[in-house]
């Protein structure tokens, strides 16, 4: 920890060196900053001793503690994630008896589902199958995942920072375990191959599992397959939208909406196929749906639509709210993320694009 916090105060010290020879503002909460070690951070009293210490103003103070707070909540969820992975882990890699199974299993599905996580939930559970010697659970439970949208992932885990770093470290150490065990276990099975490039598409897994990504003639011979290509959009989609041409795309997507994947309609939009009036008014139904719930990773994917300003001007037309710039949306969504949803840092640099002051190193630091 005490490397890891030397390593980012260097960083800052040389930062500050620039900004001061640039002329630009170097502040008393920046020189607080360099004076930050581990042990300032242990916990609130120690914390707010280091502020008084540094000089801060009361409104500093009182931003600096309000930030503390919520990454220091963010922090014990994602050490109880990095111990769930370790108990699964163990399950994984231990010779117990079918009693023992029982009751290590039923207990790391309880902790799961008290987390609040449900993508990583849903990823532990495929462990503790295969640790139970289940293997269709397992496979099912595969299946289950791989239609859903792996970013969902990055909006659960805790975004690194300093006063997490050594829990991120051992959380990633855990992960990278439990996709080799997973690979120890399944590494014949043609779901498991299958599984691998879907998990690609979100994670860097070739750097730790081997991964042999399909050429382009089989690429579109397995995405359009019934068993494992159409059901399983987010496995396929963005490997053909990295390798085939427009028209493959489009027959793919037709192909998967005729079968009612709602997949299709969000993809749809980034490609504007604005050509058909009837996938027209589904698209706009089914964006106002993204919409409702301010707290919802769907929310920020509809965000990302909407900067398509005749998608924009459809919605505007069935709910006036959506009239509003496009900033003033965004402004509201990443303010509420930034304090809500563990991926902190999405938000942050948003909200820095959108021109707010937020505390940018501070967040990065605490």
């Amino acid at each position: 920890m005490q490397l890891g916090i030397l390593k980012i105060k260097g960083t800052l010290k040389k930062h500050a060196e620039l900004w001061s020879n640039c002329g630009l503002f170097y502040t008393s909460s920046l020189k607080s900053m360099l004076a930050l070690e581990a042990k300032d951070l242990v916990d609130e009293k120690t914390f707010q001793r280091f502020m008084e210490k540094n000089g801060l103003n009361q409104e500093e103070k009182n931003e600096l503690l309000k930030i503390y707070q919520i990454k220091k909540t963010k922090n014990k969820d994602l050490i109880l994630m990095a111990a769930q992975l370790r108990n699964i882990n163990e399950l994984l890699e231990g010779d117990f008896t079918r009693f023992k199974i029982f009751f290590k299993s039923r207990n790391i599905l309880s902790a799961l589902s008290k987390l609040n996580r449900p993508y990583f939930e849903k990823l532990g559970k495929i462990g503790v199958a295969l640790g139970s010697n289940n293997l269709i659970l397992a496979k099912s439970l595969i299946k289950k995942l791989m239609k859903e949208d792996g970013q969902i992932y990055f909006y659960e885990i805790p975004s690194l920072s300093l006063s997490n770093l050594n829990t991120h470290l051992e959380y990633h150490a855990q992960f990278v375990k439990y996709l080799k065990n997973l690979e120890k276990k399944l590494e014949d099975d043609e779901l498991f191959t299958f599984f691998k490039v879907y998990l690609s598409n979100f994670f860097e897994i070739s750097k730790y599992l081997p991964l042999t990504r399909p050429s382009s003639n089989d690429l579109k011979k397995l995405a359009f397959s019934y068993n494992f290509g159409i059901p399983y959009p987010y496995t396929w989609f963005p490997q053909l939208h990295a390798k085939s041409d427009m028209e493959t795309i489009r027959e793919y997507l037709n192909i998967i909406d005729r079968y009612g994947a709602k997949e299709r309609l969000i993809w749809s939009f980034s490609f504007s196929f604005l050509d058909d009036k009837k996938v027209n008014d589904e698209m706009v139904e089914e964006l106002g749906r993204m919409l409702q719930n301010l707290s919802s990773f769907e929310y920020s994917v509809g965000l990302k639509i909407l900067n398509n300003l005749p998608i924009k001007e459809l919605l505007s037309k069935k709910d006036q709210k959506y009239k509003k710039p496009l900033f003033l949306l965004k402004r509201k969504y990443y303010k509420a993320q930034l304090i809500e949803n563990s991926a902190y840092l999405l938000s942050l640099y948003q909200l820095l694009d959108l021109g707010e002051n937020m505390n940018f190193f501070w967040w990065m630091v605490l």
